[in-house]
């Protein structure tokens, strides 16, 4: 019977050992991501297929649930700008080998998500993609165009020639967002 009772009590405490190691551990999984980065890329278009860029100003408002990064700067007044940062809105297409965008050209207000562009320059560019917006949004949101083709102002300017241009080009932008 002592054996019985030993053999038991043996058998409750393995029991207990191997229960204990069960449950509650949480799964330990990584977390599913909360966003995602959609890219938003402006191409310019015009009628007449020989038009070149001289510079751009672009002003674009971006959806309510999304956002960029950006870093503090002073502008050439000395102010203190939210920048967003030369990874997440760079130039591209036809302006990628341009010189970058600096405080004094772009700006972001996160209160109204509206960034502003002005990008003058003295080199021509060909018509076709000209700027890149890397854009933090929820992992559920479906990027549109439309959220955002209602949602800016463009206007071009042809190459300063030293006698005429830097005068407003007929050009348009769409915006494509995925």
């Amino acid at each position: 019977m002592r054996f019985l009772k030993c053999y038991a009590v043996l058998l409750v405490i393995i029991m207990a050992q191997t229960i204990a190691g069960c449950g509650g551990g949480g799964g330990g999984g990584t977390p599913l991501p909360t966003t995602k980065t959609a890219t938003l890329k402006f191409s310019s278009q015009s009628t007449n297929s020989g038009d070149l860029i001289g510079g751009f100003n672009l002003t674009v408002t971006l959806p309510s649930i999304s956002a960029i990064q950006t870093e503090i700067k002073l502008d050439s007044e000395g102010a203190a700008v939210a920048v967003p940062l030369s990874s997440i809105v760079f130039l591209s297409g036809k302006f990628q080998n341009a010189a970058i965008l600096t405080a004094n050209t772009v700006a972001y207000n996160s209160i109204t998500r509206e960034l502003k562009i002005n990008y003058p320059t003295t080199n021509s560019y060909e018509l076709g993609e000209f700027i890149t917006i890397l854009v933090t949004v929820p992992s559920s949101y479906v990027p549109n165009p439309a959220d955002i083709n209602s949602n800016f102002e463009y206007e071009a300017f042809a190459p300063f020639d030293g006698i005429s241009g830097g005068n407003p080009l007929e050009a348009t932008a769409t915006a494509s967002f995925n």
